[in-house]
């Protein structure tokens, strides 16, 4: 009894450390008052109340390729995790045989009846199975969970990270609009000043200096507009990069105004805003999943117990 109760105990152990959080000085409030705030949103953005942004973020979500190669790293950590997990049970193969063989009629006189080419064909049927006394299967589906959820982590960070990038690249875009709606209105005045001026000169009333002057002003303001102009048109490649498609015109939706307020911000402490990132969370699960190896690599220092069975068959 105590020798069956001794091999279950090392049937259950890892070699792996114990893995500890780092201790973070935890900071008891902000330097900096925020305020109160309503419950947390993850849907963020919709306080804005912009159907425009909602679709564009929604079209980010959908086309975006960094976010599809993050979802594919997701479901290759998770085939992982179902492999590491199926060395648990008795891993069973098999084997199909093919081989086409000839005999040389000039060395070995062959019985009547019988062809110099002929074909062989085999079937093997192989079963085995591990006996996890050092923990070493365990360890490595402890890895592999954990990278799993690394992985999972990481998705939540470029989801996080693209939907930030629109809704910035968005609201930057409604604020070109309103520079480049203003420099346009300020080209339109500058051109009836240059009018004016011209006239004033042509009656005698000032002089050249001041149509001279006026024509620099105008064309400061041509050289804005133009800036503008491209600031957007480079704003909006930018969105149309995030959302997947090939650059086009984005559409607009709410003007900015002194009514449009930012998201409001929960109340929480500076170690709570930690936790949430996934960026931090992900770099911590993968830093489990490396310690869980350490489990794998040193249960290959002991000798381990397998048991094989192979049945085969041959036919010609």
């Amino acid at each position: 009894m105590k020798k069956f109760l001794g091999f279950l105990f090392l049937a259950s152990c890892t070699l792996y450390p114990k893995y500890e959080r780092p201790e973070v000085c935890e900071q008891p409030e902000w330097r900096v008052p925020l305020g109160t705030a309503d419950a947390k949103d993850e849907n963020w953005w919709k306080q804005f109340g912009d159907p425009v942004l909602d679709e564009l973020i929604q079209e980010a979500l959908v086309g975006n390729q960094d976010l599809k190669s993050a979802i594919a790293k997701v479901d290759q950590f998770a085939a992982q995790l179902t492999i590491a997990r199926s060395q648990f049970y008795p891993q069973l193969s098999t084997e199909l045989l093919s081989t086409r063989q000839k005999i040389a009629t000039s060395v070995t006189a062959l019985p009547v009846g019988i062809k110099p080419v002929f074909n062989i064909f085999g079937l093997i049927l192989k079963a085995s199975y591990l006996v996890d006394l050092w923990g070493e299967v365990r360890s490595g589906a402890t890895a592999a969970y954990h990278a799993w959820m690394s992985a999972v982590e990481g998705r939540r960070s470029v989801v996080l990270s693209l939907v930030s990038s629109v809704s910035s690249s968005y609201i930057q875009l409604r604020q070109l609009d309103q520079q480049l709606l203003i420099s346009r209105k300020t080209l339109a005045d500058r051109k009836t000043s240059l009018y004016l001026a011209k006239v004033r000169f042509e009656l005698g009333l000032t002089s050249q200096i001041e149509v001279e002057q006026a024509i620099t002003e105008v064309q400061q303001a041509e050289i804005q507009v133009e800036n503008f102009e491209l600031m957007v048109a480079e704003t909006e490649d930018a969105i149309s990069f995030l959302i997947g498609k090939p650059s086009m015109a984005i559409n607009r939706g709410s003007t900015l105004n002194e009514e449009t307020m930012p998201p409001s911000i929960p109340p929480f402490l500076p170690m709570d805003l930690l936790d949430q990132r996934p960026d931090v969370r992900a770099a911590e699960e993968k830093l489990i999943a490396l310690n869980a190896n350490i489990g794998v690599a040193r249960a290959q220092f002991f000798p381990q117990i397998n048991f094989p069975v192979a049945i085969g068959a041959e036919s010609v």
